[in-house]
């Protein structure tokens, strides 16, 4: 111990003869201010600062249990939609293999890769319907409103994407 506090005695006097000399504004051109620094109690308000600030944590708003049982019934409502869908695909792509033309290899080719698309697609969606479902159970349980109001928000924002793109497919399939 004794060798530490004559490091810290070296190491402060080494500091204490680099430090900058200041000079007031209002002195004598030859006078000069030193300035001194407590380096102990300096580490001492850094480790409380340090302290203080790995005890404070984000405030949590408490969640209405009205709009945590809408945002829950949306996702499950969301996911269900999705779940449809990829039965809906896959059932088209069942119907679609019967009815397409399997005469010429070049056709055949491009008709086992539209299979083969249209099942991604649905893995896709499928996977995308199992997420929203495990949202929808978090949700139940979730106490912080910001949290909830975020994952609502990109639900929505999901649910909003997925209807414009089926639009878009439909109106391209009119021609």
């Amino acid at each position: 111990m004794a060798e530490d506090k004559k490091e810290r005695i070296e190491k402060n006097v080494q500091l204490e003869e680099t430090l900058p000399v200041v000079q007031k504004e209002k002195s004598a051109p030859g006078q000069k201010v030193s300035v001194e620094i407590d380096y102990e109690k300096l580490a001492d308000a850094i480790v409380k600062a340090q302290e203080k600030s790995k005890k404070r944590q984000p405030e949590q708003v408490k969640t209405d249990e009205k709009f945590n049982k809408f945002a829950m019934f949306f996702s499950y409502g969301l996911s269900i939609a999705e779940f449809l869908f990829c039965v809906l695909i896959l059932t088209s792509i069942i119907i679609a293999g019967e009815k397409m033309q399997w005469t010429d290899v070049y056709t055949g080719i491009g008709n086992v890769i539209a299979i083969i698309l249209y099942v991604l697609i649905m893995g896709v969606i499928g996977i995308v319907a199992y997420w929203t479902w495990c949202i929808a159970k978090k949700i139940k349980t979730e106490p912080d409103r910001n949290y909830t109001v975020a994952v609502f928000s990109s639900l929505a924002a999901f649910a909003g994407f997925a209807v414009a793109g089926i639009s878009l497919l439909l109106m391209a399939g009119r021609g």
